[in-house]
């Protein structure tokens, strides 16, 4: 979950989406999991709203946690002091965890007794923001999550956009573009939904200028590859990275949904870092309140996204001299047929 340097634009103005429904779902076998698990474990449960707690000092406050309308929880080092009020309070969890090595006894002891001690758990996370030579290992711990839980929701988190090509393989591969990366990812690892983590507004540099591809980019192989995406949307401050404001995070936030992302993670709910929604204290700093207020207004229209698949994402210029980001296609009502859309 590092940060990643990358440079600065202007903001951007409001995007458009057309969405359809999916295809019929269809399974290789009667006794393997449908190929298109991640969809039907998408519909079967709430939209995918988290923030990731990681502090034990003090405990998770799980009241606070639900009162910002966050629909599960991912818990990062799988701490008792997050887990134990997580359960208690019947929230449903995501955990993170590393399988350095695949999956190996002790890591396989690990999601045992994790899964039997807190009840809950409905999806594993595991390794983090993996290179090349690192997914074999991290596909063969997903594939034995697949057989050992086929009921869980097993998947990784990829790196963002913004580094030199090479930092996506080794210095060996200057040819190794991001694009392959993410196919690569979706290839090898074989996660049952798509994630990343893209940190877009940084304290010396302004907006990072490929936000908008970055999330083309990641929607563009999921639908490919038939399987949801998700993200990490910025609500921490650190090195080089500030606290996003209220309209920060509701462009995060409703960019999101318009490129049909059906999960979204805070990183994160407290922090290791300066500070997050809650600070190193766990008092809630000046993002708790607008945090509350947008989570409402996502869970009250994200719900039908997990049934629906994005075919068509365009933006709309505020004024005819303003720049169409990276990766996208302006809208206007002659290229983009709809009946249903008229003028904006």
């Amino acid at each position: 979950m590092r940060p990643h340097r990358i440079t600065t634009i202007g903001l951007m103005s409001l995007l458009a989406v057309i969405l359809a429904t999916p295809a019929a779902a269809a399974t290789r076998h009667a006794d393997e999991r449908p190929i298109d698990f991640g969809k039907q474990w998408v519909r079967k449960h709430p939209y995918t709203l988290m923030g990731l707690a990681i502090r034990d000092q003090p405990p998770l406050d799980a009241r606070r946690y639900i009162d910002a309308h966050f629909s599960t929880l991912l818990v990062w080092k799988t701490r008792d002091a997050i887990l134990g009020p997580g359960s208690k309070a019947g929230l449903t969890w995501h955990a993170h965890l590393y399988a350095k090595d695949g999956p190996t006894e002790k890591f396989q002891k690990r999601v045992a007794k994790l899964t039997q001690q807190y009840p809950g758990n409905i999806a594993l996370m595991i390794n983090d923001e993996p290179l090349l030579a690192k997914m074999p290992v991290t596909g063969q711990a997903l594939a034995w999550l697949r057989r050992a839980y086929p009921d869980t929701l097993s998947y990784c988190n990829a790196l963002p956009m913004g580094d030199h090509n090479a930092a996506y393989s080794s210095s060996l591969r200057t040819d190794y573009s991001y694009e392959k990366y993410v196919d690569d990812y979706i290839d090898i690892i074989r996660p049952d939904v798509m994630m990343f983590d893209i940190y877009p507004y940084q304290d010396r540099d302004g907006v990072a200028n490929v936000y908008f591809l970055n999330m083309q980019v990641v929607r563009e192989a999921s639908l490919k590859a038939g399987i949801p995406y998700w993200v990490f949307v910025q609500s921490w401050q650190g090195p080089n990275r500030r606290l996003p404001s209220e309209s920060d995070l509701r462009m995060q936030l409703f960019s999101t949904l318009t490129f049909g992302y059906t999960g979204i993670a805070y990183f994160g709910f407290d922090t290791t870092h300066e500070r997050a929604v809650l600070d190193v204290n766990g008092v809630p700093t000046r993002l708790y309140e607008p945090t509350v207020r947008a989570n409402q207004e996502v869970m009250n229209i994200a719900g039908p996204l997990r049934y629906l698949t994005s075919t068509e994402v365009r933006f709309i210029k505020r004024t005819h001299g303003s720049a169409v980001p990276q990766g996208l296609l302006a809208w206007d009502n002659f290229t983009t047929r709809d009946p249903h859309l008229k003028e904006i």
